[in-house]
């Protein structure tokens, strides 16, 4: 396209190569959670995209950042065919020259005059992978990511990651406050994940029926085969604390 024509083009073009790579990195489908190859062909593509420099922009850096820093993950999020959450994923297996390569990437993105969701979006991973673990991971910096994200294209799905943010640190009324006021069907097929929110709240509450109800309700909606019995695996834990 010339030049006029790209900016209208391109940027349903990033969104394909997102949704693309959203696929591989959290499958839609009921038997696989992770497909690698979806995930490299979004890679490619966008890296495909960054070689024409007529087509570079601070998106298309943002966005191939934020692949980077999720695809550096991948080895870690599950292990014998378990979900792994990111308290206990193992961050030496984080493969350091993809997260090297976001790096540079999210640096160019801010050489340019345009924004997007994905600029967002990839601040939020980085801070993610460089943390040395959960507990000294910048949650305000993320949070305040979140807030410019809804601003920028408000959400339920990102007020969910807000409540799960406020669930590490333990900011449980704030969490509860923000799911009271959501409406789980228009989630679609991540409404499990306000029921398991809800059951991470009633679990540090110790209300235990409640933590329980809850994850029923999660295992129940859950689409796909390895999360469930992620979700399963917690309700078993729980049940055998309070039987000893």
């Amino acid at each position: 396209p010339n030049a006029t024509e790209v900016h209208s083009r391109i940027s349903g073009v990033l969104q394909i190569i997102y949704l693309i790579f959203n696929e591989g990195f959290h499958s839609t489908k009921e038997d696989v959670l992770i497909d690698r190859e979806l995930c490299g062909e979004a890679l490619r593509l966008c890296k495909h995209l960054l070689q024409t420099e007529g087509l570079r922009s601070g998106s298309v850096y943002a966005l191939f950042a934020l692949l980077c820093f999720h695809a550096a993950r991948l080895e870690s999020r599950t292990h014998q065919n378990q979900v792994i959450n990111l308290r206990e994923q193992d961050r030496s297996k984080w493969y350091i020259p993809l997260i090297k390569l976001g790096q540079e990437a999210y640096q160019k993105a801010h050489h340019y005059d345009d924004r997007s969701i994905y600029h967002l979006e990839a601040g939020i991973a980085r801070e993610h992978v460089l943390a040395k673990n959960l507990e000294t991971t910048n949650w305000s910096a993320i949070l305040g990511l979140f807030n410019a994200m809804y601003e920028m294209m408000p959400s339920d799905t990102i007020l969910l990651s807000k409540v799960a943010v406020y669930i590490q640190i333990d900011e449980l009324e704030k969490a509860e406050k923000i799911l009271q006021r959501m409406d789980a069907q228009g989630l679609d097929q991540r409404k499990y994940l306000y029921h398991a929110c809800y059951f991470e709240i009633y679990q540090k509450h110790k209300s235990y029926l409640k933590a329980i109800t809850e994850i029923n309700t999660a295992i129940d909606l859950c689409p796909n085969k390895m999360e469930k019995r992620y979700l399963e695996s917690r309700k078993e834990d729980l049940i055998s604390t309070l039987q000893t």
